[in-house]
């Protein structure tokens, strides 16, 4: 019984410490709690948090780690946070730039809807997108950034603007120039908007539509004299 109480006490004291944003004492009694395997949900459980603190100190390789060791331990499976574990390692993973394992763990966490959080679920489409992007995948890019659009996510109006982007790298300046407008009209207060008038102008230019672009530049000039 004192074992098991000890094994309370050190988990609870280490969520503390770990909302005090204090990771390296809430590593060590995680530690304590995980080593002491009275109950083998805390123990999980514990192997989780110690994961979110040493990922909190951007240590993403040691959170790798970490996850693996939650992720992989048979008390887990049961647990509240087995699927977001799959989410946190799909974005150890990107900050690392490894884009193809990132993909794999955040669609890893895509699979069961149930058991994820809408904006986790639709930060994951456009964090795929993403890495589709970068690795040069645009047919996924566009295909992961048109599902993040359809379910709403926040970051709707980039999504947009990346598939724009991604029409004009493909040479489809009409569609690069219909996607910037889409943008502009939805999202009239967006960050991406004059960036995405910007674009615009230079599609224009690439048709060599020139009185059409230097009038766009000059509304990117009056609207936004900073960007």
């Amino acid at each position: 019984k004192a074992k098991a109480a000890y094994q309370k006490v050190a988990y609870f004291r280490g969520i503390e410490y770990f909302n005090d944003r204090d990771y390296e004492m809430a590593i060590g009694l995680f530690t304590k709690a995980i080593v002491n395997d009275s109950d083998p949900t805390i123990r999980a459980e514990a192997m989780y948090w110690k994961a979110e603190s040493i990922y909190n100190q951007n240590k993403f390789e040691a959170a790798i780690k970490q996850y693996r060791i939650f992720i992989f331990n048979p008390g887990s499976i049961n647990t509240p946070m087995y699927n977001t574990a799959k989410y946190n390692m799909g974005y150890c993973n990107f900050k690392l730039e490894n884009y193809q394992e990132a993909n794999t763990w955040f669609r890893k966490y895509l699979k069961n809807k149930p058991e994820t959080d809408t904006d986790k679920y639709n930060d994951a489409l456009i964090r795929i997108g993403d890495g589709f992007f970068v690795l040069k995948d645009y047919d996924n890019a566009l295909s992961y950034y048109n599902d993040a659009v359809a379910a709403n996510a926040k970051a709707s109006d980039y999504c947009l603007f990346q598939n724009g982007i991604i029409m004009g790298i493909r040479g489809n300046m009409a569609g690069k120039i219909s996607t910037m407008n889409q943008l502009a009209s939805k999202y009239p207060k967006s960050g991406y908007t004059d960036d995405a008038l910007y674009e615009k102008g230079i599609a224009l230019m690439a048709q060599e539509d020139y009185k059409g672009a230097e009038e766009v530049f000059r509304k990117v000039m009056r609207d936004a004299p900073q960007s």
